[in-house]
């Protein structure tokens, strides 16, 4: 539609023949447009499940026996099919309303919605449509299929069922044509996603254990004094505790590991722990950030003004996929200030995960 001039008036707004405001969002997360399933997670679960149409849903109670136009689920009766029968793309929970992706690492279940009959998506008009002009943009000047690949994580598997790279693609190719100023450079057989950075050599410090993998409560590395952990270092929640935050699993993580820190989460100073090591004049200041899945963090004005001032001195503590009951794996991005960061209105600074994690490092130096 995009592209072809066809553009939808976004929710909540006239345009065109529409005598009221347009609903397009709502549509398409409720019952209407059969994109959303009430099932439960043990249905949603099931292959079978999944790939049974709404018509023979044991939940569906239809007006009209084997037609889906006006039946409701018997699961959530508010709402009412039209007379769509859509994949069940999204779960959605009939008491609180949350929405959930199903099964969103099934390669086999997402290729027949995202690539039907192995059409798959031209990645060109893709990644023109998304980055156009738009935040996650982040002031970079060039994008690629791995910055977009890695900005939305998907896998190497994942962008090879759902999107055609191949400049001979009529779509891509179109577009190719349109605009030989940009100079496109193309491979039919993308390369695959750059392995992130670790450490060029071993630890100055010598120990029992190498500061890499699992790291249980009470476990002492012996570091390099002038150097945070290793990249991709583990922590284990406490014995006992069934909730702690991000947050606490990295300042546990440094405590156990010899350094002194303050937390000034509370002070709003833009981090949350001052850190230093024992005997040790130099101060560290860390910024917790976390998602329970890949993560894209921002940064507040007061934030990225302490990133400025403080420069290699000042770290993110990225703990992406957190879960409260479960190890939490922490990466460091020294001086994010020096990433080419672009301010939204609001004064944050959006970092896309494929930058941030292009510029990850496993220590700090002085």
């Amino acid at each position: 539609m995009i592209f072809q001039d066809n553009h939808l008036v976004p929710t909540g707004q006239l345009g065109r023949d529409l005598d009221t405001p347009s609903n397009i969002w709502r549509n398409n997360f409720g019952l209407q447009k059969a994109t959303v399933c009430f099932g439960t997670d043990v249905e949603l679960s099931d292959p079978a499940f999944l790939e049974l149409p709404r018509v023979e849903c044991p939940h569906l109670r239809p007006q009209t026996a084997g037609s889906l136009r006006g039946a409701r689920c018997g699961l959530q009766m508010a709402a009412s099919y039209r007379n769509e029968d859509g994949p069940k793309a999204l779960r959605r929970d009939a008491l609180d309303g949350g929405m959930a992706v199903v099964d969103p690492e099934s390669i086999h279940f997402w290729s027949a919605i995202v690539a039907p009959a192995g059409r798959r998506l031209p990645i060109l008009p893709l990644i023109v449509a998304l980055y156009h002009d738009s935040d996650i943009t982040a002031g970079r000047d060039q994008i690629d299929s791995s910055d977009f690949r890695r900005d939305f994580s998907f896998s190497q598997g994942e962008y090879e069922a759902y999107f055609d790279g191949d400049p001979s693609n009529p779509v891509n190719h179109q577009l190719i044509a349109r605009f030989p100023q940009l100079r496109l450079s193309w491979a039919v057989t993308p390369n695959p996603a750059p392995s992130p950075p670790r450490a060029a050599g071993p630890s100055r410090a010598a120990g029992p254990s190498s500061g890499r993998g699992r790291v249980s409560r009470g476990q002492r590395t012996l570091l390099d004094p002038d150097q945070l952990p290793e990249l991709a270092t583990r922590t284990t929640p406490p014995a006992g505790n069934h909730w702690w935050s991000a947050e606490q699993a990295v300042e546990t993580y440094l405590r156990d590991n010899g350094w002194r820190v303050i937390n000034r989460t509370s002070q709003l100073v833009g981090f949350d722990l001052e850190i230093m090591r024992p005997g040790s004049g130099t101060r560290y200041f860390v910024e917790v950030k976390s998602s329970v899945g890949p993560c894209s963090p921002v940064l507040t004005r007061t934030e990225f003004q302490s990133a400025q001032r403080h420069g290699r001195r000042y770290v993110l503590a990225i703990v992406e996929n957190y879960k409260p009951t479960a190890d939490a794996s922490i990466l460091w991005v020294t001086d994010p200030a020096r990433l080419p960061l672009v301010p939204r209105t609001v004064e944050q600074y959006p970092i896309p995960r494929s930058m941030w994690l292009q510029a990850a490092g496993t220590d700090l130096h002085d």
